[in-house]
């Protein structure tokens, strides 16, 4: 008898009052003791039909209990089973009927007949060998027809192994509450059956149609206290992107993982495929990987990788599996897909892998095999189904990609002479629902190669007018927006939306309409309504608008002395009174399909949000003070005018502050005939770089109807000054100075006399591959800033020529959560000192300067504030664009202004950006000090230091 069985059986037996499946949406339940005994009888009702050994019962009963308690039922008599479901379509459903020779179709007939018998005894449950059948799982295929992969008895120790390493992790040992969201069809399905139930937990049936609804099935996962599930990867992204999946474990697979991590429970990569027959191996993520790997086989399993001449290969290669009770394809030879390596024969999977220590990472598939949404889909089971049902003389699918999303593209004549809309009806008679194509693109011809071979890859971009119906024109607003929302999401280009196309055939998905919903800002526009009325007509029909809460604004406080920072800004300042030295200047450019007023209004709550843009800095009784003044009046204002009007406006954007108690800040929304912009300019002594992203950030909130966390600035502000932290205390009692004396260099030896004072600078591209760079600072165990900071080091300490050198790390002061979404002046300088002579390496410079950071950051002690007149060093700067992460389905464009010629602040500054499009060099200098060929060295040698870095070079 299989082990599961007789877990099964010793727990409906001690404890047969548990639940062991909960179905109908939560509203039924049934227990081990229960599904034991109608199992039971289903086994006695198998026996009395003539199944026996080999036999294939096909198991045709709704997605619930019934399904679980047949296949349990055919486990104890012994025979074989293979399931359907109505999602595949009749026509499939036909074909696995015939193809796998079942005997009986054990349909809901025939379980309530069933019911009727006696219970088989478990002293008469068949003993079937390893290697009798015991399930078909039917697949993809490449001749047009679904394939069933058979598999032999044997399987199901390895599926109770396998499966109890997936779901057996709850650290506090609650029970195991597991929803099975994918369908029984599945292999997976066999898998939760019998891994969930040997625990035993309780395994939630979820409906299909409750798994279209995110919304709701995250209200069912809250209600029943669900803290285990499977899902695919696509479908795993978006619902933790919403922040409402809470749970002790989730299992993804079925495709290439991407970009999927969270530190709130615990998330595995799970591989095994249906030839499999059982999990293969599980990977524990530890962050977002761009493919995450599916981790090391468990113990026992054979496996090799193949190269391309069919050798065995160490590194990289197709993965072969050792499967033992795998039986072969129904119908078809058995060493169709296998190979024989030493004696032993392997299941070639044709996916292509790497191994990193043991630990396997999927590369893609070697043949034309497509993973979409967690299913593996054969392009030529649908090409097949599109000739018949179209008549066309060819036909090609091909994925495709729009929004990040992949879809299914199918590729027919020209001339062929049909309806989409009857093509769909059709194919859905014989193809399940997810291999339905999304886009038809009619083409004179396929692209071939010399010797036949369709060149799927020079088919061109599909484009969706061959599924459109006739354009309907917008009634209303809100039809007006939706059609607007719907052409951005689905990045229609050029094309108009009406109000009768349908957003599913146009590409649309779960991750889409999550997109949707939140760029539309309409507080009853659900998945549910999307998912039911599909079409901006449809949909507009069943919405009602709502209002965002207001942003609570902060309230006066009493005048403040301005901090070291800000005094040693405005005596710069005072200094050039003509130049507008530290100015942020930038332009917000929206899509012209927002509402002006609204954005306004938006901007408006988000400075009231944050006390610190309110600062002003005025003298009284002789001392520069700071006050906290909120504007009585509106902040933003918002004025239409022509496109050379607002280049104009823009082009005298800066303007030189004025610190006599007026707002350090101005903003306005520009309308013209083709944009919509923000522009905005605050001064650097009331906020930095990190505050304006998190500014923007909050706009795009409000705009949207959400509302930010409030701004502690005022609080945060008082315990710095209770705190001491704005004190400069670097002198000779730091113990940088005490170790090094004098002999430390602080910036670059300069070329000229400084006499005159100008601000230029020069930028380089890092070339060097991100994930080289994140390689080097895992290797350390260091942070991505600390290796950019210790070449800047390294190459100061090479352009001098000396061995010690000390740098002034500019940090954004934000190293509380309270702070993090605070906007004000929050940089602080912390010294950081290297030796770089003899004896010293790349690892000890690295662990060293980690040591110094951290020092830096637990004392508070600050280098004095970096500008021209005071003690000089070289400044770092590790950061991102101001517009990093800020919402890009409203937000165009950000555009930096160019301050122009100004007086140098710094004498020298290295800045890292570090950004999507990118890692870049930028080295600004006072050219009173240094030519610009000797900077352009500087650069050289510090990309340079930067590889000696990334190679791990032990010499400097």
């Amino acid at each position: 008898m299989i082990g599961f069985l007789e877990i099964f059986h010793d727990i409906a037996v001690d404890r047969p009052e548990l639940t062991a499946v909960v179905d109908k949406e939560g509203k039924r339940s049934t227990s081990y003791g229960e599904l034991d005994g109608i199992s039971g009888r289903i086994a006695s009702y198998l026996l009395s039909l003539g199944i026996k050994k080999e036999s294939v019962v096909l198991i045709s009963c709704p997605r619930g209990m019934e399904l679980i308690a047949a296949r349990l039922g055919v486990m104890k008599a012994g025979a074989a089973w293979v399931c359907v479901e109505e999602m595949m379509g009749q026509e499939r459903i036909d074909y696995v009927i015939k193809d796998s020779g079942a005997s009986v179709i054990f349909d809901l007939k025939r379980f309530l007949e069933s019911q009727k018998m006696e219970i088989l005894p478990f002293e008469r449950w068949e003993e079937p060998s390893d290697h009798d059948l015991a399930f078909i799982i039917y697949t993809s295929g490449s001749t047009g027809n679904p394939m069933g992969a058979a598999q032999e008895y044997g399987v199901y120790d390895l599926i109770l192994k396998g499966t109890f390493n997936e779901t057996q992790d709850t650290e506090d040992y609650r029970p195991v509450r597991f929803a099975n969201i994918i369908p029984e069809t599945y292999v997976g399905g066999i898998h939760l059956t019998v891994g969930v139930l040997q625990l035993p937990a309780e395994l939630h049936i979820i409906p299909l149609s409750m798994v279209k609804d995110p919304e709701k099935l995250l209200k069912y996962f809250e209600e029943m206290g669900i803290n285990v599930t499977f899902m695919p990867p696509t479908l795993a992204g978006a619902l933790l992107e919403t922040g409402g999946l809470k749970l002790d474990g989730l299992h993804v697979g079925g495709e290439i993982v991407s970009g999927i991590y969270t530190d709130s429970f615990d998330v595995k990569n799970v591989y095994g495929l249906a030839e499999f027959g059982y999990p293969v191996s599980v990977f524990k993520l530890d962050k977002a990987y761009d493919k995450t790997p599916v981790g090391e086989p468990f113990k026992g399993i054979k496996w090799v990788l193949l190269d391309e001449d069919g050798n065995t290969n160490g590194k990289e290669g197709v993965f072969c599996v050792e499967l033992p009770y795998f039986r072969g394809y129904t119908g078809r030879e058995r060493d169709e897909k296998t190979v024989v390596i030493d004696g032993v024969r392997y299941f070639r999977t044709s996916d292509i892998v790497r191994v990193d220590e043991g630990v396997i990472t999927i590369l893609g598939r070697e043949d034309h095999m497509i993973k979409l949404n967690g299913n593996r889909i054969d392009p030529a089971e649908i090409e097949a189904a599109l000739k018949r049902v179209t008549g066309a003389s060819f036909a090609a699918v091909k994925a495709c990609f729009r929004g990040g999303v992949k879809f299914l593209a199918a590729y027919i004549p020209d001339d062929t002479v049909t309806d989409t809309d009857n093509v769909i009806r059709e194919l859905k008679k014989c193809l399940p629902s997810y291999m339905i194509p999304a886009c038809f693109v009619r083409v004179k011809s396929l692209p071939v190669s010399e010797n036949g071979k369709i060149l799927k890859k020079d088919l061109p971009d599909p484009d969706t007018e061959d599924i459109r119906i006739e354009y309907a024109e917008p009634e209303n607003a809100v039809q007006r927006k939706l059609c607007g929302l719907f052409e951005k999401v689905l990045e229609m280009k050029d094309k108009n939306i009406g109000i009768d196309d349908n957003f599913f055939l146009l590409g649309g998905d779960s991750l889409l309409a999550m997109k949707l919903i939140i760029a539309a800002d309409i507080r009853d526009l659900t998945f549910k309504i999307i998912y039911e009325e599909q079409t901006v007509r449809k949909i507009d029909a069943a919405l009602k608008r709502t209002e965002g809460r207001e942003g609570k604004s902060g309230s006066p406080e009493e005048s403040m002395p301005l901090s070291d920072k800000q005094r040693d800004f405005l005596e710069m300042q005072l200094s050039y009174p003509e130049m507008p030295l530290y100015n942020l200047p930038f332009v917000l450019y929206f899509n012209r399909d927002l509402q002006p007023e609204r954005l306004k209004n938006a901007v408006d709550k988000a400075f009231r949000m944050h006390p610190g843009l309110f600062t002003v800095i005025r003298k009284k009784d002789g001392e520069w003070r700071r006050f906290m003044v909120p504007p009585e009046g509106e902040i933003c204002v918002l004025r239409e005018m022509s496109d050379k009007e607002l280049d104009r406006e823009i082009s005298s954007l800066i303007k030189v502050p004025s610190f006599d108690g007026s707002p350090l800040y101005r903003a306005a929304i520009a309308v013209t005939p083709s944009r919509l912009a923000l522009l905005i300019d605050i001064n650097h002594i009331i906020c930095d770089g990190t505050s304006l992203r998190i500014l923007a950030e909050d706009v795009l909130s409000l705009y949207q109807g959400r509302v930010p966390e409030d701004d502690p600035y005022i609080e945060l502000m008082n315990a710095e000054f209770r705190e001491g932290c704005e004190e400069n205390t670097f002198g000779d009692r730091d113990p940088f100075l005490k170790d090094y004396g004098n002999m430390l260099m602080r910036l670059p030896r300069p070329d000229l006399p400084g006499d005159r004072n100008v601000a230029e600078g020069i930028d380089r591209e890092i070339r060097f591959n991100r994930k080289d760079i994140l390689h080097a600072s895992r290797k350390y165990g260091t942070a991505v800033s600390t290796v950019f900071m210790t070449a800047a080091a390294i190459a100061l300490s090479r352009y001098n020529g000396v061995d010690r050198v000390l740098l002034s790390w500019i940090f954004n002061g934000r190293s509380r959560k309270e702070s993090s979404r605070s906007v004000g002046m929050f940089l602080k300088y912390y010294p950081v000192a290297f030796r770089t002579g003899a004896g010293r390496d790349i690892e000890s410079m690295l662990s060293e300067a980690s040591e110094r950071i951290r020092e830096a950051l637990a004392s508070g002690r600050e280098y004095p504030v970096m500008y021209r007149g005071h003690m000089k060093c070289m400044n770092y700067n590790y950061q991102g664009k101001i517009s990093e992460d800020v919402d890009t389905d409203l937000l165009l464009e950000l555009d930096d202004r160019d301050m122009g010629d100004i007086p140098t602040i710094e004498p020298f500054k290295v800045t890292i950006d570090d950004n999507e499009d990118g890692m870049g060099l930028s080295i600004d200098y006072d050219a009173g000090l240094y030519l610009r060929s000797s900077m352009e060295r500087f650069a050289d040698i510090y990309m340079d230091s930067l590889r000696s870095i990334i190679e791990g070079r032990s010499g400097l």
